[in-house]
């Protein structure tokens, strides 16, 4: 904060008078004093910032667990959609291998 003494008793010893000094040195005051933050208001804003940063981390958990849970089920439907094809691409194989047995017995019978 601004000392108010040293700064009239400074003015002083420039050559200001007393009244005018001390009076320039409280208008300073009260000048600096409106766009000064206080200890109080910054240890509420800091207070207040730190509300805000929790609240913001509580929704981005809740909102990367959902998402992790989307995700996980997405994952788990893709490997059954595969899971199925595999087993219908073995059966067409199994089909396709048959009737490739079945042509080259007919054509080795002839």
């Amino acid at each position: 904060m601004l000392d108010t003494l040293k700064y009239s008793k400074q003015l002083q010893q420039a050559g200001v008078a007393r009244e005018q000094a001390d009076a320039q040195a409280e208008a300073l005051r009260d000048a600096v004093a409106e766009s000064v933050a206080t200890k109080t208001q910054l240890e509420a804003a800091t207070a207040a910032l730190s509300a805000d940063i929790k609240a913001v981390e509580q929704r981005l958990g809740g909102e990367i667990k959902a998402v992790e849970q989307r995700l996980g089920a997405e994952i788990k439907a893709v490997e059954q959609r595969l899971g199925a094809e595999i087993k219908h691409s073995r059966w067409m194989l199994g089909v396709l291998i048959a009737l490739v047995t079945a042509v080259l017995v007919k054509l080795v019978m002839l």
